[in-house]
Parts: structure tokens; C-alpha cells; sequence
């Protein structure tokens, strides 16, 4: 989780911090502190991707092949992690906080 803290962290960098929360969540029975981690990667992969999406809007880049793969299986993959928080973990990420990121992930897609 080091990168997190980098001001320019790359798509490629998310994805590798969103796979050891992922992982982290998959543990029979994560403790508070993985859970609490894992929120803290995926909110600063959509910090990430919102940024991202933005630079691109302005035209300020133009994104490559693979940086739009990764976009594409980031928005699903964090879909997916997002219904699995609120699900599991709802007084740590309630229904209402999936559904304003659900809806601003479908946004961006």
C-alpha cells in the first residue's frame, strides 16, 4: 500500500493495490483493520480513476490500449468489490454509499 500515498499513482499501481485488498477481504475472517484498508485502496482507486476520467475529458491525455483495458476491468472489478463490501460490511460501507458509487462508476463507463 506504499504507492497509495504517491501523488501520480499509475492505473497499473491500483490494480495491484486493488488485488491485495481483494485479497485481503478474502480471508475467512478479515479483522477491522483489513477491512479499513481495503476501503481506503478502493477509495483511492476511484480517486484515481476520477482523475483519470477527467484528464481525459480536457484532453489533457490520451489514453493507450492498455490503459483502457484497465479501466474497463478496474470499473468492473470495483463493482463487483463495492456489492461485496456493502453486503458483508454494512456498518463500514452502507447501502447508500454503494449506491452513490455504483452510480458513479456506471457514470464513467
Amino acid at each position: 500500500m506504499a504507492c497509495l500515498g504517491k501523488p501520480n499513482i499509475s492505473l497499473k499501481e491500483v490494480k495491484l493495490e486493488y488485488f491485495k485488498a481483494k485479497e485481503l477481504l478474502s480471508n475467512i475472517s478479515p479483522d477491522g483493520n483489513d477491512i479499513e484498508a481495503s476501503i481506503k485502496i478502493f477509495n483511492k482507486g476511484s480517486e484515481v480513476l476520477a482523475n483519470f476520467f477527467d484528464k481525459w475529458k480536457g484532453k489533457k491525455i490520451n489514453p493507450t490500449d492498455e490503459e483502457l483495458d484497465l479501466l474497463e476491468e478496474a470499473l468492473d472489478e470495483a463493482s463487483l468489490s463495492l456489492n461485496s463490501l456493502a453486503t458483508n460490511y454494512p456498518d463500514l460501507f452502507s447501502v447508500i454509499d454503494n449506491q452513490a458509487a455504483q452510480k458513479s462508476l456506471k457514470e464513467n463507463k
